[in-house]
């Protein structure tokens, strides 16, 4: 069964401390201590105006322990799952724009500072603010399609020069699937419960892993124990591509694997210590083209 995760997402606050001041000062302590304060005071007055010491080192951010200083807005919870998402599941070297503070857990990617054409947008609430007075934004959020969808209207969306055929082509993928699906439900030499065979009739299996479990049904009959959706691309429309089967020949199962076409094949086939073996293809922004 296709999994969904939930996300709580919390917010912290950070207090501020309170200082209090000695009951009794002497006069020269008072005086000094005064002194102390105007100028502290002053300071502050022209570091705000942007005429102060940090205004002048071009316009730093106050120092974190200095009073009424503010420390730049951290990534949230969700936008950190997005860009550790992508790090883990797009391809390697794939171009990605992303905020600054997200660019370090970009690992294995190339972080951009323009909009990707055939790369990956970072998109949450500041960036849909942002592209509303910055049209090439603007622009690139329109050229694109999700991908992976999570937590407060946080995605990784797919840019492509021409949205509208990707579009149809993400729809002509669906259909694919569904077909694809209605046959292996359909198909006496593989075993599965029926919310599995909903599934995967609704066209919710990836069209590579249906072509591979046709394949082993042709040989042996083969038991579909789970069909294992990644919860962010399901949220995103995108089909399952894991599944967990049972198989009578391990080594027919390698067989077939290393026989079907590059695009077709998974990237893991791990067996299991209860005899199943899970199957797991790697993530893909467009369906793939069918086989004939």
């Amino acid at each position: 069964m296709a999994s969904t995760l939930a996300h709580p997402f919390r917010e912290h606050r950070r207090r501020r401390g309170r200082h209090a001041a000695p009951r009794r000062l002497g006069l020269l302590a008072v005086l000094g201590a005064g002194v102390a304060v105007a100028a502290l005071v002053l300071a502050s007055a022209l570091t705000w105006m942007g005429s102060g010491p940090d205004a002048q080192r071009g316009g730093a951010s106050p120092a974190p322990n200095r009073p009424g200083a503010e420390s730049p807005a951290a990534p949230n919870a969700a936008a950190t799952a997005a860009a550790r998402w992508a790090a883990d599941n797009l391809p390697a070297g794939s171009a990605v724009l992303a905020s600054s503070e997200l660019a370090a857990l970009l690992t294995g990617l190339h972080p951009s500072t323009t909009c990707p054409s055939g790369g990956f947008l970072l998109a949450d609430d500041a960036v849909r603010i942002r592209a509303t007075h910055q049209p090439t934004l603007a622009d690139c959020l329109a050229r694109s399609l999700p991908v992976a969808r999570f937590e407060g209207r946080v995605e990784i969306r797919h840019v492509m020069p021409d949205p509208d055929a990707a579009a149809r082509t993400r729809k002509a993928g669906f259909t694919d699937r569904s077909r694809a699906g209605t046959a292996l439900a359909s198909n006496s030499a593989i075993v599965m419960a029926a919310p599995t065979r909903r599934l995967i009739r609704a066209g919710a299996l990836d069209l590579r892993a249906a072509a591979v479990l046709a394949a082993l049904a042709a040989r042996h009959p083969i038991a579909v124990l789970s069909v294992i959706g990644d919860p962010p691309e399901v949220a995103a429309g995108l089909p399952a591509r894991t599944v967990e089967v049972v198989y009578p020949d391990l080594d027919g199962l390698f067989a077939v694997v290393r026989a079907v076409a590059p695009d077709y094949r998974p990237s893991q086939v791990t067996p299991a210590s209860n005899g199943s073996v899970r199957l797991s293809w790697p993530f893909r922004a467009t369906p793939p083209g069918v086989l004939r």
